[in-house]
């Protein structure tokens, strides 16, 4: 289901117990040193599966990126996401930048594989409410395009680079950011919301992007 070995025992530890601060969130070593028998509540401990995935969230944001891409290994294994099983080591570094512009709104692994899904996958599914919030506008179509020109021309493909087209291109054409900001992600990711817009383009690709 995703969720990390120092979660599960995290949360095990506080079923019945508590240090008595209202800290939820401990090492197995803190937990040790303050555990004491005479604070472990009589009466019977409440399962919340909601909690548990709180605190799993936690370790996913906090945990060592390196620890937590091999921790998805196995996930991406059993969505076939792997190029290589075991990923190379170049895979294992592009991995490592996947999971750093996701990690922060992940409460399990398998949403993390979730919200890569489209940097793996050819063809995506779209958001029916971002279909007909910003795709249904006739200018959406023509933006999409300025934007593919802007981006056809750059030689260095960087964060900076691409978010510095794409201002350039806004001011030229008189328009918010959001109007074509928001068409954008949908159309390379399927989504209407997630990582920093230009952060999941570099990591895209180029030519990802541009298909």
């Amino acid at each position: 289901a995703g969720y990390l070995p120092e979660a599960i025992v995290n949360y095990l530890a506080l079923l019945g117990w508590t240090p008595g601060d209202n800290q939820e969130v401990m090492s197995l070593e803190e937990m040790v040193a303050r555990f004491d028998l005479k604070d472990v509540s009589h009466n019977p401990a409440i399962y919340d599966v909601n909690k548990l995935t709180w605190i799993n969230g936690h370790y996913i944001r906090e945990l060592d990126v390196d620890y937590i891409t091999r921790s998805l290994i196995p996930f991406l294994r059993k969505a076939n996401y792997l190029e290589s099983d075991p990923p190379s080591d170049e895979e294992f570094v592009r991995l490592r930048k996947l999971v750093s512009v996701v990690r922060d709104r992940a409460k399990t692994l398998v949403e993390m594989v979730d919200a890569l899904s489209y940097f793996f996958r050819n063809e995506l599914e779209y958001d029916e409410k971002g279909v007909k919030k910003f795709f249904s506008k006739p200018e959406t179509v023509e933006l999409l395009v300025d934007g593919m020109r802007v981006l056809s021309g750059l030689d260095t493909w960087t964060a900076a680079s691409i978010e510095a087209a794409y201002r350039q291109l806004i001011q030229e054409k008189g328009i918010s950011s959001a109007a074509l900001f928001h068409p954008t992600r949908l159309a390379i990711s399927g989504r209407t919301i997630g990582p920093g817009l230009f952060d999941i383009m570099e990591l895209l690709g180029k030519q990802q992007t541009l298909r």
